[in-house]
Parts: C-alpha cells; structure tokens; sequence
C-alpha cells in the first residue's frame, strides 16, 4: 500500500514539473516579444548647415529634423575638445565667436520612461566666409545687409552741414543716423566730424584696401589719402560703391580709392 501511495506521489510530481515546463516554453516567445516592443532607438540628424549668417563670426547654424526625437544635443569642437555648447528642442542654433572653420556635432534624444534614448551624433565642419559679398549665401540677413539698406532709405535727402536727420544730414551725421536707425543691436556709435571718428574708431580699422571693405562697413577719406587732413565718410554698399552725403545731397558713388585712408568695421559687424 505504501508503494502504490510513494508511486502516486512520484506520479503527480511528475505531471507537475511537465506542465511547469510547458507553461516555461509557452511564455518564452511572449517574453522576448515584449522585450523588443520596449527596445526604443532614435535616428540621427544626417545634415548639419550655416543657416543663416549676420556676420563673418556669427551665424545660425541649422541640422535637419529626427521625427521621434524630443530635443537636440549640440557640441563644438574647440582645441580638439568637443563640449556641449546647447540641449534645444529646435533644429537651430544662433553661435557667436565663430573662427574660419567650425565643426559641429549634434545628437538627437528621446525619454523613454525614466531613461534619456541617445541617437548617432552626426559631424559637420561649418565654414564661415573672410569677406562676406553680395555672393555669399544669406546675404541679405546679414547686419551689414541691414546697415546700407538703411542707408539707401534716404537717397536725395538734403545735405546741411552739422545736421544728422531724419531729413538732413552732413556725412558724418547721415553715418550717425543710419547705424542707430538701422535695428542692429550691439552697434555703439557716437556722433562727432570725420576727423574724430578716425581717432576714436581706428582701432577697428582693417586697411585702406578696398579689397578687405564688406557691405556696412565705415570708409574714411582724406585728401591725398593722408589721415591727418580727412574730409569725408561714407558706408560701404558693393562692386566698389558707397552710400554717403556728398555735400549736396545722400548718394551712391564709386569708392574714390586714391582718397580712402581706413576701412572700419565696427565690433557690432564683426
């Protein structure tokens, strides 16, 4: 009786480590199933750009959209060491301080629960131009875009010694005028005669070529080409011409070069 009692027992151990196996195969697939339905990535950016340029040293840079992704890591390198210069939710950057070449690394990121998912960071050197022109692509965003379209708001405008707007204006006045009417901040200029503003401003002067001379920037004349006996100011437009106040009335005119002492661009253009 005891052997067919232990036989029993034996028996229905048996059957119960079998269906324990079988409910252990059955849920196996249902467990690696859910495991990848959690398993989350996000893409990566695969363009990065200068989207639009205010200055030789500052610019928007841009990276094209990752659709899953809920924001944007971005990292510049500087003496070969990559830092994380923003964590944006946009797909753009306004940078300033740029050099000549820049490179730039962006990652795209999304939470998934308590955890941040990171994608491949995408690499781009950003080139930023010597000498910006008419040719350059943004141009017509850039601050010294702004500056001389300001300036040429005013073509006809009467000429009045000592005067410096909004009707009249001497050289030095109508210089006065355009770049503190001309919306771009970070620009201090103050009024005073040509003479005193080669003083006071040539610390930021590139030369007397006219090759170095961009859109906005302040060109000084002296007779002879001489700084001691200056005369004349005007802003630089393109193709070798300025927008000025010439003694009649503001105008463009080809750049008298043989006259030009000091190409200036001030802080605010740089």
């Amino acid at each position: 009786m005891e052997n067919q009692t232990s036989i029993a027992h034996h028996f229905f151990a048996l059957i119960l480590l079998a269906l324990a196996v079988i409910t252990a195969l059955v849920m196996m697939p249902q467990a690696a199933s859910a495991a990848e339905q959690t398993k989350e990535t996000v893409g990566s950016t695969d363009t990065i750009y200068r989207q639009s340029i205010q200055t030789a040293t500052k610019a928007t840079i841009a990276w094209s959209k990752v659709r899953e992704a809920d924001g944007y890591l971005v990292y510049q390198k500087k003496a070969n060491v990559w830092s994380r210069v923003a964590k944006t939710t946009r797909t753009s950057l306004k940078r300033t301080s740029l050099a000549r070449t820049n490179q730039f690394k962006v990652m795209a990121y999304k939470k998934v629960g308590t955890k941040t998912v990171r994608g491949e960071a995408t690499a781009k050197t950003v080139t930023m131009p010597t000498v910006i022109t008419e040719r350059t692509r943004g141009y017509k965003g850039t601050y010294g875009y702004k500056v001389i379209q300001k300036a040429k708001t005013k073509y006809g405008a009467r000429y009045v010694w000592g005067a410096s707007g909004p009707r009249v204006f001497d050289c030095s006045g109508f210089t006065y005028w355009t770049y503190n009417n001309c919306g771009v901040s970070g620009i201090k200029f103050y009024r005073m005669s040509s003479r005193s503003l080669y003083r006071s401003y040539k610390c930021y002067s590139l030369g007397r070529s006219l090759a170095k001379a961009q859109t906005g920037d302040i060109l000084l004349f002296g007779h002879g080409g001489s700084t001691s006996s200056i005369y004349h100011v005007g802003m630089y437009d393109k193709n070798g011409y300025y927008v000025h106040a010439n003694g009649t009335k503001v105008v463009r005119s080809l750049v008298p070069t043989r006259q030009l002492v000091a190409v200036i661009r001030l802080p605010g253009l740089r």
